[in-house]
């Protein structure tokens, strides 16, 4: 269970990381941070597995069903989201051993690489990565998400009656993290 609840908070830290990503693009967030809610309440034994599930395929159909265009990072980052839910109820993470990334279905991407892809912009082929903008994304996720979650969860004292705290390391959106 404690793996399993580090591995899903890094999901959701990924996607939280991206959010603006998906605000900027949709005019809200409220849908994406009510799933990220109940993934993480889902962690702590308050909610159950199908509420959960219900809400990411819910999310997934939205998310899949807006036309973006050539400008896949909303889409990407509202993916990251819904992957991370669907990671918390499951417990896969989809490290699947490929040949090579292209081997992988998109649906099998886990929340910290559809997160990697919105912050390149949305990145639909591998041609298409940004190295600088792909460099900062898993530094911070190696040297700030990682840690900080690793750390919190060795001092799991944010959960306090009916409040859960998503505790966030530094550049992700620390706002939205105190309205969950």
């Amino acid at each position: 269970l404690r793996s399993l609840r580090m591995v899903g908070r890094i999901g959701i830290l990924c996607a939280f990381k991206v959010l603006p990503t998906w605000r900027k693009w949709s005019g809200n967030s409220y849908e994406i941070i009510e799933l990220l809610r109940k993934a993480e309440y889902y962690l702590w034994g308050k909610t159950n597995e199908k509420d959960v599930i219900g809400a990411a395929d819910r999310i997934s159909a939205l998310v899949q069903g807006y036309d973006y265009g050539t400008n896949f990072a909303p889409l990407m980052a509202g993916m990251a989201a819904v992957q991370a839910a669907y990671t918390v109820t499951d417990g896969n993470d989809y490290e699947e051993v490929a040949e090579n990334d292209e081997e992988l279905a998109s649906d099998e991407w886990d929340a910290a690489f559809l997160a990697s892809l919105s912050c390149n912009g949305g990145a639909a082929d591998l041609s298409e990565i940004n190295p600088e903008s792909n460099r900062e994304f898993w530094k911070w996720y190696l040297t700030d998400c990682i840690p900080y979650v690793y750390e919190n969860e060795k001092h799991a004292g944010y959960h306090a009656g009916n409040k859960i705290r998503i505790p966030t390391p530094a550049n992700c959106n620390v706002t939205l993290s105190d309205k969950i």
